[in-house]
């Protein structure tokens, strides 16, 4: 639900660009997304305890992370002739990002802590939202290169690139083990790493 009472939402923004030699060298680092607690125990109470008497397991608390974005840039201009004034142009840029969404606490993890007495088990069955609401996989963590290559004219009051660039993209993203199924325990999603290798 996008109603959150009595929860807590905010909008966290910051975004922060630190040089280094040499000057053409940038690392970056965004974060860029609303976050907050969720308390669902407190959404439609009845159907929730009733659940619960039946044995099903219920949504107590979730708590929802920004997206994080570290990049690195580089750019180089080579001279290749000096009138007109032309350079070969060459830039790259890197990057990893992290969107981990929302985690959710159930009544099975809470349960089985309780009567274990041991915190730990709080793991195995805390929830994460591997798909988006449109059935599409969320990837947790993504890394992106891109080198790009052109001439630069450099000319009076012209300045014009012409460039040609690569990207490639590795994207990692659980599977849940039902396909119309959006959630996966962490207890699920470490089975699946250890059948990965």
């Amino acid at each position: 639900p996008s109603a959150l009472w009595p929860g807590i939402v905010q909008d966290y923004r910051f975004r922060g660009v630190q040089s280094f030699i040499p000057e053409a060298v940038r690392l970056s680092k965004e974060w860029d997304r609303k976050y907050g607690l969720q308390l669902y125990f407190l959404h439609n109470t009845q159907d929730k305890i009733v659940s619960l008497i039946m044995g099903k397991t219920i949504h107590i608390v979730g708590v929802k992370f920004p997206a994080a974005q570290i990049s690195l840039s580089t750019e180089k201009n080579i001279p290749l002739w000096p009138v007109p004034r032309i350079l070969l142009h060459l830039e790259t840029f890197s990057a990893i990002t992290f969107d981990i969404g929302e985690m959710v606490l159930t009544s099975k993890s809470a349960t089985e802590a309780w009567k274990t007495g041991n915190t730990a088990n709080l793991h195995n069955d805390l929830v994460l939202r591997v798909k988006n609401s449109d059935g599409s996989p969320r990837y947790i963590v993504t890394f992106t290169f891109t080198i790009g290559a052109g001439l630069r004219l450099d000319l009076f009051f012209v300045d014009a690139t012409v460039m040609v660039s690569i990207k490639y993209e590795l994207k990692f993203a659980f599977s849940p083990l039902h396909a119309n199924e959006q959630l996966m325990t962490f207890g699920e999603m470490s089975y699946q790493l250890a059948q990965a290798g």
